[in-house]
């Protein structure tokens, strides 16, 4: 089943507000350790990678902040985007810290994706998945249940 939509006319000016939120939010919480914001090296964003946490080795890390997946339930893994691959293939993070919030900000929660489990996940034909198609974009994403991707250990 494929869900049709289109998103919010302001989506485009609030990107970067709600990026920054998410990043806040990242960096208020782990602000005790060595992390190193990679967010403006070109090397790092062609990989959608936003920050390096060191610890025993180095983690790269992208950090999401989704404003609706706290209401459906799902969470989004991006296939398509404008006509190219979306930032869940591209990505080489080893995590994504994923951030909900409303559509006002509000911090909700947050966690930890493991984004080789979520690949792994996602490339399986048997795991259930309903797809999303953002018509005027050009965008297909692959919605994967929250509670789902807790119980394969996709979420920590």
């Amino acid at each position: 089943m494929t869900d049709k939509t289109q998103r919010p006319p302001n989506y485009y000016s609030d990107i970067d507000k709600y990026g920054k939120f998410g990043e806040d939010v990242f960096l208020s919480k782990y602000k005790n350790l060595k992390i190193t914001d990679v967010r403006d090296d070109k090397r790092y964003q062609q990989n959608d990678i936003d920050f390096i946490i060191t610890k025993d080795k180095n983690y790269y890390v992208e950090v999401k902040t989704d404003t609706v997946a706290y209401k459906t339930g799902n969470l989004a893994f991006e296939v398509i985007s404008h006509g190219a691959c979306g930032w869940s293939v591209v990505t080489k993070a080893d995590f994504v810290y994923m951030v909900l919030a409303d559509d006002d900000l509000n911090y909700i929660s947050s966690f930890w994706i493991d984004m080789k489990k979520w690949k792994e996940y996602c490339s399986n034909r048997k795991t259930p998945k309903k797809l999303n198609a953002i018509i005027s974009e050009n965008i297909v994403d692959l919605l994967c249940k929250i509670s789902d991707l807790k119980k394969y250990g996709v979420i920590r």
